[in-house]
């Protein structure tokens, strides 16, 4: 059986045979074995913290544990115990879910969570949302479950049924839950409470058969005077049996909690690039601050190949907005400005750390692109035909196959911020309309900017490198 003291002396004897060489500063990281979804991201008693799907015995996913940081200010991290392990008879995974503070008690921090049980021959599986609670932001006692299968509309799946997510607005607290329905359609389930104990069935989001076999990690939110809900999306599998993919998706509702009813009026793909499960919080600024895993479940790791002990990132903090384009906008936080140093040289042949923040301005009708390169290896940004678009050429990944394009087509000067870390980059495109996130892995110590012929294009740059804060994975 697993249990929090087994991860935590697994973590002590392991966690300091996983430098490749490879791991981000700026990113939260598992210390060793493999991270995935964010879980419970909350500001709690002053502090931040943030929860991940994780398994600490493998760079594979596994028996889900819940990883656990708080940070002050969304950089600098200290990693605290495992918040949950697969502890109990019943469940062979703790899979992902949010965290709220009880609204009459705000020293008690709640965790919901699906408690899962894995299908075999002999018994179909089964998941259902269950509950956790503290006082001191690091043990935690479970409760059981709280939702169970018997209060899904009558042939809803129970093996589909997870990832809740808790929202209080006007004196109740709902549940967002990923499910199907009875016509194997992905759909959000919304249960309701006035005290967090006692739940009932709502209503449910179906999305216009738009969350394809499972919306999973669902996040629901006012922001800007619009009803904004994220779900992840899986696509149904092929003859092969492999998924056709996945997606992030944000519907902007028509919300009347009243009747209980939920249209969508608008949906957005976030991100072009290895990203999936954002989940959000609110903090004492009123900002609505998302996180995500950067990975997909289609992809390839060098990491886990590399045998360095240790898989997957989340990505940077970033601060969610809705544009006068009806767009939902991603920027990062600005506690990140802090870790600037000096304005670093930009030219051709130059010399830069793997920790920068870029910011150019461009013409993205006049194609061009910058490259940071290794050896005999590089990542590569720019413009072709008024797109924004990413593409990597590394030996030790091949994960990115061809260039990742943005969604939309530009046909007037824009900005374009550029994060890497060691081995991450995301680029936030026209302050941030699009994003594109993904991994590389360049073996290198620097990297050597390279620029196209067509400098035209370039209208302005501003190179900062960035120092790493004093963060544990």
């Amino acid at each position: 059986m697993y249990t929090i003291k087994k991860a935590e002396l697994f973590i002590k004897k392991h966690s300091d045979k996983t430098d490749d060489g490879q791991r981000p500063k700026f990113h939260l990281t598992p210390p060793v074995g493999w991270i995935n979804d964010p879980n419970g991201l909350c500001f709690y008693k002053g502090e931040y913290h943030v929860f991940a799907q994780y398994h600490p015995y493998n760079t594979r996913w596994g028996s889900m544990h819940w990883y656990h940081a708080k940070s002050k200010n969304l950089i600098e991290f200290e990693r605290l115990p495992v918040a949950l392990a697969p502890d109990e008879k019943d469940e062979d995974g703790c899979y992902s879910g949010g965290a709220t503070v009880n609204g009459l008690d705000p020293d008690e921090l709640i965790l919901f969570y699906t408690k899962a049980r894995y299908g075999s021959p002999f018994r179909k599986g089964r998941q259902e949302q269950a509950k956790a609670v503290t006082r001191d932001g690091i043990n935690f006692t479970k409760l059981g479950a709280v939702i169970g299968a018997d209060k899904l509309p009558e042939g809803a799946s129970a093996e589909d049924f997870r990832d809740p997510k808790p929202v209080y607005r006007d004196g109740k607290y709902y549940v967002f839950v990923g499910g199907r329905d009875e016509r194997g359609r992905g759909v959000i389930f919304i249960f309701v409470s006035d005290d967090l104990n006692g739940f009932g069935y709502f209503s449910k989001i179906d999305c216009g058969g738009q969350l394809a076999a499972m919306g999973e990690c669902p996040d629901a939110f006012r922001l800007d005077g619009r009803e904004i809900l994220l779900a992840s999306v899986i696509k149904p599998k092929t003859k092969t049996g492999e998924s056709d993919g996945h997606s992030v998706k944000a519907f902007f509702l028509n919300a009347d909690f009243e009747r209980r009813v939920f249209a969508v009026e608008r949906v957005q793909e976030l991100d072009c690039g290895d990203y999936y499960a954002p989940q959000t919080l609110l903090d004492d600024k009123n900002r609505r601050i998302s996180i995500a895993w950067m990975g997909t479940w289609n992809g390839k790791y060098y990491p886990r190949k590399s045998k360095n002990g240790y898989c997957g990132a989340l990505t940077l903090p970033v601060v969610l907005s809705v544009g006068g384009d009806g767009l939902l906008r991603s920027e990062p936080i600005a506690e990140l400005d802090l870790f600037r140093g000096a304005r670093a040289e930009f030219a051709d042949g130059e010399k830069l750390s793997k920790c920068l923040d870029l910011i150019f301005e461009i013409d993205p009708l006049s194609d061009f692109w910058a490259r940071l390169c290794g050896q005999n290896e590089y990542i590569e940004f720019g413009a072709e035909n008024g797109r924004i678009y990413y593409a990597s050429v590394c030996g030790a990944a091949k994960a990115s196959g061809g260039k990742r394009y943005s969604r939309y087509a530009y046909t007037e000067k824009i900005s374009l911020r550029v994060i890497t870390d060691v081995s991450t980059i995301e680029i936030f495109v026209d302050s941030g309309r699009e994003t594109i996130s993904s991994r590389f892995f360049l073996r290198c110590d620097c990297f050597i900017l390279r620029l196209s012929e067509n400098r035209a294009a370039l209208k302005k740059i501003t190179a900062y490198e960035l120092s790493a804060p004093p963060s544990a994975p």
